[in-house]
This record gives C-alpha cells, sequence and structure tokens, in this order.
C-alpha cells in the first residue's frame, strides 16, 4: 500500500515538475540554453523529465546533496512552517483554508520578509 501510494505521489509531483518545465519553455527562445538550479529529489532525475530536458535545451544542475542552506525553498517552507504554528485549527478544514490563504496572498502580505530571507542567501 505505502510502495503504491509513493508512486503515485512521485508521478503526480513528476508531471507538475514537467508542466513546470514546459511553461518555462514557453516563455524562453527554444534556441537559447536554459539551466535550472534544483534540489537532488528523486523526481527530478526520472527518464521522463532528462528526456524532456534534453529534447528543450534544458540542463538541470543539481544542488550539492544535503545542503538545504542553498536551496530558497526551505526557507520559503521555514517562514510557511513558522506562520502555522503560530495558529491553533479547531478543523482540518480551518487549516486547509489558511494554508490555501496564505500561499494565495503570500507575495502581497509578506513580500519584503520573504524576499530578504531568501536573498540572505546571496549576502552570506
Amino acid at each position: 500500500m505505502v510502495t503504491l501510494l509513493a508512486h503515485f505521489m512521485i508521478e503526480a509531483i513528476q508531471k507538475l515538475q514537467l508542466y513546470i518545465l514546459k511553461k518555462f519553455v514557453k516563455k524562453y527562445k527554444p534556441y537559447i540554453p536554459l539551466a535550472i538550479f534544483i534540489d537532488n529529489a528523486s523526481w527530478h532525475k526520472t527518464l521522463t523529465v532528462k528526456e524532456y530536458c534534453d529534447k528543450n535545451n534544458i540542463t538541470l544542475l543539481f544542488l550539492p546533496p544535503y545542503s538545504p542552506e542553498f536551496n530558497p525553498i526551505e526557507r520559503v517552507w521555514s517562514f510557511l512552517k513558522g506562520k502555522i504554528k503560530q495558529r491553533f485549527f479547531l478543523t482540518s478544514k480551518q487549516f486547509k483554508t489558511f494554508v490555501f490563504d496564505l500561499f494565495e496572498n503570500i507575495n502581497i502580505t509578506d513580500q519584503g520578509k520573504l524576499a530578504s530571507q531568501c536573498c540572505s542567501l546571496i549576502n552570506s
């Protein structure tokens, strides 16, 4: 059961990644090489993703293993977890609504704080 669930999760994440890569490809000229820094998650290394990147002139540059300090998304998750930990939710629906609202409005309500956390990677 767990293995089957993990397989479906990896498949779903891979589809999401391909969707995002396709958005990148639409924004850039196909003759200009595109390089993307990315972590070492297994779904970034699937044959489907590799073939898509090769076909579309995309190079995936993998961050060193076990280096969350180089990955800005880790700081975003930490920031979001900090906001969630400050709250108490009586129902799962309240939690879900809060999280979705947080994602929906993060660029409006917390743009400066979030930017400074991610930019501190550059300044350190």
